[in-house]
């Protein structure tokens, strides 16, 4: 399967996808006393153990701009004293070195692969393995343990995200 270059007219329309299902409410952990706000171009998660920033989708900034809620932002963490990460995207404007510039230390690179689903070949699951939607309580369960268990979250935290995971993309 070739990679999709920055010529490929389907890259566009993927990443826009993408944005729309991974930045948003539910792309951020819910925890308990944790908050979600919307701030223009920023979007914020604030939570007792983990926070969050990223840029809207499809958001556009001027330098200016990009300065500005970097700086509210940085402030604002401060106040509240808990640590914070910037989420980034290789295809989001250059934000980077304003993050940089700022102190912000860049994290360890993380990679997510998009594809059109016509394009990835069919894949069995191993045996014993059920591959299907998560449809009630013991599903989400489940789910939350493996979540949490992943990212060392409250199984109850974990619970939360999941359900307003599912409840804005029940697709």
């Amino acid at each position: 399967m070739s990679d999709l270059g920055p010529a490929d007219p389907a890259l566009h329309q993927l990443q826009w996808q993408h944005d729309q299902q991974l930045r948003g409410p539910a792309a951020f952990a819910t925890e308990s006393g944790g908050r979600f706000e919307a701030l223009g171009a920023v979007l914020r998660y604030t939570g007792p153990d983990n926070s969050m920033v990223m840029l809207g989708p499809g958001t556009a900034l001027e330098p200016a701009e990009v300065t500005a809620d970097v700086t509210a932002q940085i402030q604002h963490f401060r106040t509240e004293g808990v640590p914070f990460e910037w989420k980034t995207y290789r295809h989001d404007q250059p934000i980077g070195a304003a993050l940089e510039a700022a102190g912000l230390a860049r994290g360890p690179a993380e990679t997510v692969m998009v594809a059109p689903a016509a394009r990835v070949p069919p894949v069995s699951p191993p045996n014993g393995v059920e591959v299907r939607s998560a449809a009630s309580e013991s599903d989400f369960l489940r789910v939350a343990a493996q979540f949490g268990g992943a990212f060392g979250r409250d199984p109850q935290d974990s619970l939360r995200a999941v359900q307003t995971g599912w409840l804005h993309h029940p697709d």
